[in-house]
């Protein structure tokens, strides 16, 4: 019965301790995500276009989404690790703001209508250039 009970707390204690190194590592993973200075680039450009910008924290990621409308992941860079042209990234960045903005889920008839309204006032604020070209092929999405 010892040698049962030492295995049994060896094993919770083994548990127990990967745990908390999971969850260490999500924190510095997240942390780093973080650091890109694009993401401060592109954060700071968007900022005159809505106030609810500076409640939304963005990350760096292989694509591009949302997450409870507060964590915005881009994908930053080609599959040759250059950045996307800064106004394409911004796009990307208009597009996912209007996820947030929309309290519908998907590309819905007001999703649609709010992006179409942020990115022509997006315009009007010079942040954005509808003249310069949509990379088609964006983070392997064409």
């Amino acid at each position: 019965m010892g040698v049962f009970r030492t295995i049994l707390y060896l094993c919770v204690i083994t548990a127990i301790v990967a745990v908390v190194v999971l969850l260490v590592y999500k924190q510095v993973s997240e942390h780093y995500q973080q650091l890109d200075p694009m993401l401060q680039t592109i954060k700071d450009s968007l900022r005159p276009l809505h106030p609810r910008v500076e409640s939304i924290d963005f990350f760096e990621g292989k694509k591009s989404y949302t997450i409870n409308k507060k964590r915005i992941y881009l994908c930053l860079k080609d599959k040759n690790e250059e950045y996307y042209d800064q106004n394409m990234l911004l796009y990307v960045a208009i597009h996912e703001l209007a996820h947030v903005l929309c309290d519908e889920i998907g590309h819905t008839a007001k999703f649609n209508r709010i992006f179409q309204e942020q990115l022509q006032r997006a315009v009007e604020l010079g942040i954005y250039d509808p003249d310069k070209p949509i990379v088609r092929d964006y983070c392997g999405h064409t």
